[in-house]
């Protein structure tokens, strides 16, 4: 029991786990109203935490804007129902109504790196559940359009407005969700520019669907989507966020990318690798 516990082994998880250099002091506010500099605290690292609009049409792809034309329209579509096509094509990939994944996150943390075995449930299109087991217990994580939480060692905690907002964008952003709904004329892909990835020339398609935007990388040799990208919120406020994917495998008929990498800001944040998959599991 906790009676066991004694102060030097405190000590000791203390001092393993807790690195002062990985800390920061965070302060809000209007820098005139703070009374005296904050350089008394240390090196000051000004961040601007305003959230940003979406992004332009053109602002986010690293290409010369240019007007949009309706080429440019018909070419996205084009290019998302290649997409369809090389994951198992639009008629598989609509019986989906549910999909179960298991597999392995490493988070990059200050302390190091963190690994977690984690099982995710989507029902679509807004119900989201993940489990993952973490050092300090099972973390639990609930994503609906109601409420949005996490509990861990039986304690619960609700997600501030702004955090459940950027968790129901990320719902909104998956791109079997997205591409179920290919002909819903509400569901927009634009063709905003090229990119080179690895040896694939890839062509950037802005997705504008179910009230969110994000980026697609797309090889138009084999329809896969080799990056995305997003204006969102991260753990230290507004990112342009990048996912690059690898490791395509297939799964009851539906081919998925098994290797995700992701970057805020062009700093690595982690990984995960899909090991298991289950469609339309039992819920």
């Amino acid at each position: 029991g906790i009676e066991k516990v004694a102060a030097a082994d405190i000590a000791r998880v203390v001092n393993k786990y807790l690195k002062k250099e990985g800390f920061a002091i965070l302060v809000v506010g209007k820098e005139k109203e703070f009374g005296r500099p904050l350089s008394f605290l240390g090196e000051v690292k000004k961040l601007d935490i305003a959230i940003p609009l979406e992004p332009s049409s053109r602002k986010d792809t690293g290409e010369k804007a240019k007007d949009e034309s309706p080429q440019d329209r018909e070419e996205g579509k084009r290019l998302a129902v290649k997409v369809a096509e090389a994951m198992g094509g639009p008629a598989r990939l609509k019986e989906v109504k549910s999909i179960r994944i298991k597999g392995m996150q490493n988070l990059k943390t200050p302390q190091g790196d963190l690994q977690l075995e984690a099982e995710t449930i989507f029902q679509f299109p807004n119900c989201k559940y993940i489990k993952a087991k973490t050092p300090m217990g099972e973390l639990t994580t609930v994503i609906t359009e109601e409420v949005a939480f996490m509990s861990i060692a039986g304690k619960s905690q609700d997600f501030p407005a702004s955090r459940k907002e950027e968790m129901a964008k990320d719902n909104r952003r998956d791109s079997l969700l997205i591409l179920q709904d290919l002909e819903d004329p509400k569901v927009v892909f634009t063709v905003t520019g090229k990119e080179k990835i690895g040896d694939a020339e890839t062509v950037i398609v802005q997705v504008d669907a179910n009230g969110t935007r994000t980026r697609w990388y797309i090889d138009p040799l084999t329809g896969r989507i080799l990056r995305s990208g997003y204006q969102g919120l991260g753990m230290s406020g507004p990112t342009d966020r990048v996912v690059d994917y690898s490791d395509w495998k297939n799964f009851q008929g539906i081919i998925l990318q098994t290797r995700h990498a992701a970057f805020d800001n062009g700093k690595e944040t982690g990984w995960m690798e899909i090991l298991e998959v289950e469609f339309n599991p039992y819920i």
